[in-house]
């Protein structure tokens, strides 16, 4: 294998887990604030492959340090992943990690978005180096920062925010705020043994699952006065607001079954609710 099949490997190994809420959906966040853009062909291609550059080291930088503060969580949650498969060393993933961070805030001062890049190695700081991942309240708020920073540095590569991409990009790092404890279902004896005190530790499963369901109950009637409703292109967002409630009461009728594999999967379809939001606003911005 040569190495760059071999550090492609490492990359998707690392990143896996985290495509669909920022690999996958943010280039059609991009491409939504894209068409409204003003520039040279050649421009708005250099403004594409900085984005693209920005949104891989955004997500490289942040799990390997994750990972790196988490290999004995993983072997008993994720034991697929470098670390704890021997892919990697424990050196080579810091070394990767301080070459990342040093490119992070230099590509995002050339693409105008340096105080988003930096905002967010404070929020990985406080969330794997001093251990905020391990408190609920922590990683719920960390989660939803996150998405804030990614959301808004993506669209403001493309062009200047404005009001509408602004309410886009708060309703969706509120959201993430709110429900990413869905997650923490599938992790439950990995957390516990790590020390985490996620939702459903803290509520007990039952609890967390209403609580849950009461959030996605309530999920497509925001994302549809929130993001869809304002539309002037009314068919376009009557159809994107119908898809996000059948995919959002989906989840909601799956939440009563307690799996670890189930979970799993239903964790799949919210993240690809996270998708198919930022593809629908291609056409409803």
């Amino acid at each position: 294998m040569t190495a760059t099949m071999r550090e492609a490997r490492l990359i998707i190994g690392f990143t896996r887990m985290d495509v669909w809420t920022t690999v996958i959906p943010m280039p059609f966040f991009f491409i939504a604030g894209l068409q409204h853009a003003d520039g040279s062909p050649a421009e708005l291609t250099a403004k594409t492959v900085g984005a693209i550059v920005y949104l891989w080291l955004f997500v490289y930088t942040f799990t390997l340090n994750n990972q790196l503060t988490g290999v004995e969580e993983d072997r008993l949650n994720k034991p697929f992943r470098p670390l704890v498969t021997g892919a990697v060393t424990t050196q080579g993933a810091r070394i990767r990690f301080l070459v990342t961070s040093a490119l992070f805030p230099v590509t995002g001062w050339l693409l105008g978005v340096l105080w988003w890049a930096l905002a967010w190695m404070a929020v990985t700081f406080v969330y794997n180096a001093i251990g905020g991942g391990r408190n609920w309240v922590i990683k719920n708020l960390c989660n939803g920062i996150g998405v804030f920073l990614l959301t808004a540095a993506t669209w403001q590569i493309a062009t200047p925010l404005t009001s509408t991409s602004w309410r886009w990009v708060i309703f969706m790092a509120s959201i993430v705020a709110i429900l990413s404890p869905l997650q923490d279902l599938r992790d439950v004896p990995g957390d516990i043994a790590a020390g985490r005190r996620t939702i459903p530790i803290a509520l007990g499963d039952i609890p967390a699952r209403i609580c849950l369901a009461v959030g996605f109950t309530a999920l497509p009637i925001g994302a549809y006065f929130t993001l869809y409703n304002p539309s002037p292109h009314r068919g376009w967002a009557l159809a994107a607001a119908l898809i996000s409630l059948l995919m959002s009461w989906t989840i909601v009728y799956r939440l009563r079954r307690r799996d670890t594999e189930y979970d799993q999967r239903t964790y799949r379809l919210w993240e690809q609710w996270f998708t198919f939001i930022f593809i629908s606003s291609i056409v409803v911005i």
